[in-house]
């Protein structure tokens, strides 16, 4: 009997996976999506908390909803600007759901947000003669929603939802 000598070779094209690994790495460094998809996050909830009159800060808090109105106060509200709570004129609800970026831009890995508008602070923390009504907060779930883009973003390059 005759012995036969059979060859097999393998080769592998690595060049593929390593330009996948170099975009992952690029990501990586680069999560500026993932902070500007954060960033409409804020404003979204930041809107819905404004027309629940506080309802989703409660929820992320565990408290209530905002304080009401005074009676006096409201019934004067009531009478000359018939609108939403924290809602007069519509510049702190323009404001606070078009947050602005600190320095004008976010970083490749953070981002600074600011509410540019004089009474927001009274709104936020109450005063002695108002209660805190929080119009920005961190939504409920808000880390791991960020983590799960920020893993998409990585993955799959501009795919954020």
């Amino acid at each position: 009997m005759t012995r036969v000598r059979v060859v097999t070779r393998v080769s592998i094209d690595s060049d593929e996976a390593k330009e996948r690994l170099d975009d992952l790495g690029d990501r990586t460094r680069d999560m500026g999506p993932v902070l500007r998809w954060a960033k409409n996050k804020l404003e979204d909830a930041t809107k819905e908390n404004f027309l629940s009159q506080g309802s989703m800060s409660a929820k992320s808090m565990l408290g209530g909803a905002w304080p009401p109105l005074s009676a006096e106060y409201g019934a004067w509200k009531a009478t000359h600007w018939p609108t939403p709570m924290l809602i007069r004129t519509g510049g702190l609800f323009f404001d606070a759901t078009n947050l602005n970026v600190l320095g004008g831009a976010a970083s490749d890995q953070s981002i600074t947000l600011t509410v540019n508008n004089r009474i927001a602070k009274f709104h936020q923390y109450g005063t002695e003669n108002m209660p805190a009504r929080p119009i920005l907060f961190t939504p409920r779930d808000f880390d791991r929603d960020v983590g799960k883009a920020a893993s998409r973003y990585i993955v799959q390059g501009s795919k954020l939802t």
